[in-house]
């Protein structure tokens, strides 16, 4: 019997340890590594940014900071209401890292991670007024990691019109540009999130 408990928790252990920590990748590193052993993984460029990206709703594959991240669909949602990742790169030639696109549709979830980016990064600046119909908006600006991560919150409804929360994290290095340009012509990523979500006056 404690052969068969030790058995049971090693294999737990092996579980989490294989997942990857999705706030513990670094800037310019190959993501091929990461995603290599994911079958369900597709070339994709980010619909709010236009970044290159590798999207998958494998989420069980990753965790973010101490929190395990599942595969999950809200009953009877839209194609939209299920966990899924985004992983920026910079060119597919070369596959270095420069952030992600997390949407979490499991409220425990997305509470967890919250939770873990105070803790870790401070409380955030709130870009959102109270009653604001565009939902909520979560800023962390980390200078000295070049690293700017936003957390946005909205309302989206099943087909039973039943609301649920639908969590968006993104994660980006500082300086990149819209659709992974090097024109300067084209707005940072930190640039357009602050046209798209201003300091509150």
């Amino acid at each position: 019997m404690k052969k068969l408990l030790l058995l049971i928790i090693c294999s737990i252990n092996v579980s989490c340890n294989s997942q990857t920590d999705l706030d513990a990748i670094k800037f310019d590193d190959n993501v091929i590594n990461i995603i290599k052993d994911i079958k369900d993984v597709e070339k994709t460029r980010e619909t709010n940014f236009g970044l290159l990206s590798y999207e998958t709703n494998e989420l069980q594959n990753f965790k973010f900071g101490n929190t395990s991240i599942s595969k999950y669909k809200v009953p009877e949602s839209y194609e939209y209401g299920n966990n899924r990742l985004d992983i920026h790169v910079d060119q597919y030639n070369s596959n270095k890292y420069i952030g992600i696109t997390l949407e979490i549709t499991n409220l425990e979830e997305s509470n967890k991670i919250l939770e873990y980016l105070e803790q870790k990064y401070g409380k955030p600046e709130k870009r959102y007024q109270a009653g604001d119909n565009n939902g909520k908006a979560y800023l962390w600006d980390i200078k000295p990691l070049k690293k700017v991560i936003l957390v946005t919150q909205v309302t989206e409804y099943t087909r039973k019109d039943k609301s649920y929360l639908s969590t968006r994290i993104v994660v980006a290095k500082k300086g990149i540009r819209l659709e992974n340009s090097d024109d300067s012509k084209f707005p940072t990523i930190t640039d357009q999130i602050q046209y798209l979500h201003p300091k509150l006056k």
